[in-house]
């Protein structure tokens, strides 16, 4: 039993200095071509949030906002006729000089045309369509609606005082299109 273990031993010595030989007498050869990309790992945890850092300085004032347009519930108009022009009269208190000589003023008329299934169309004023027309006057504290025909529609104003520049996209908006105005100016109604 003792000869088989002292075989061993010497079996696994000239096996260790074999393969160290060889090792040592292997030189570098020349660099293979690269391999393909990897998969890309999983995602880590979230690391831990930085301390809170100091306050800011206060910050200038900023521009003007949508808080201060001013705009009318929708309203009926009672019409008189003289000589085949129709008039009717909004009061608009909030309508001042400032306003008129700075600021914006757009004027909607509302109609639901049929019946049901009915339709609703705005339409700003002053416009003409075929042989109708409707124009706009507008006054301190007042708007003044003319028309070649009597109406049934409903009427709303939107105010936007002057002052600060508009943003560049209250420049762009399209007036003339009501659901644009009304979005843009988070109008309710």
């Amino acid at each position: 039993m003792k000869q088989i273990n002292v075989l061993k031993t010497i079996f696994l010595a000239v096996a260790v200095i074999g393969m160290t030989t060889m090792q040592l007498s292997c030189k570098k050869g020349d660099t293979g071509p690269q391999g393909p990309k990897g998969e890309q790992g999983e995602k880590g945890d979230r690391g831990d949030d930085g301390d809170k850092g100091d306050k800011g300085d206060k910050g200038d004032k900023g521009n003007t906002g949508t808080a201060n347009v001013i705009y009318s519930d929708w309203s009926s108009i009672t019409f008189t006729n003289s000589g085949g022009v129709y008039s009717g009269t909004i009061n608009a208190p909030k309508l001042t000089a400032d306003i008129l000589n700075k600021g914006e003023i757009a004027v909607y008329e509302r109609t639901v045309i049929g019946l049901p299934p009915s339709t609703t169309n705005y339409t700003k004023l002053p416009y003409t369509n075929g042989s109708k027309w409707v124009k706009v006057d507008m006054e301190v504290g007042k708007i003044i609606i003319r028309s070649n025909v009597n109406s049934i529609s409903s009427y709303r104003y939107v105010l936007i005082p002057g002052g600060v520049e508009a943003s560049a996209a209250a420049r762009y908006l399209d007036f003339n299109d009501y659901g644009a105005v009304k979005s843009f100016y988070n109008i309710k109604k």
